[in-house]
């Protein structure tokens, strides 16, 4: 490949990264909002995925729980 057909290619990745970097970033803001209701949370996420264009975005937390955009739960286990 050409030299210009990597550097588009290595652009588009870096692009790529950030906006998830964004969103990552953006959720961390979970803890800083103090929002404890699980239901704000969802609406919260659900309004995130919808910025970025995500299908989904979720947070796992240490304690075990679970917040999804689109409610899916993980399986028990």
């Amino acid at each position: 490949k050409s030299l210009d057909e990597v550097d588009v290619a290595v652009k588009k990745i870096e692009k790529w990264i950030e906006e998830r970097r964004s969103v990552v970033e953006v959720l961390a803001n979970v803890e800083a909002r103090n929002i404890n209701i699980e239901h704000e949370q969802q609406l919260y996420f659900l309004d995130v995925a919808t910025d970025f264009s995500a299908k989904a975005v979720y947070l796992g937390m240490e304690d075990g729980q679970f917040i999804s955009s689109d409610r899916w739960e993980p399986p028990l286990g």
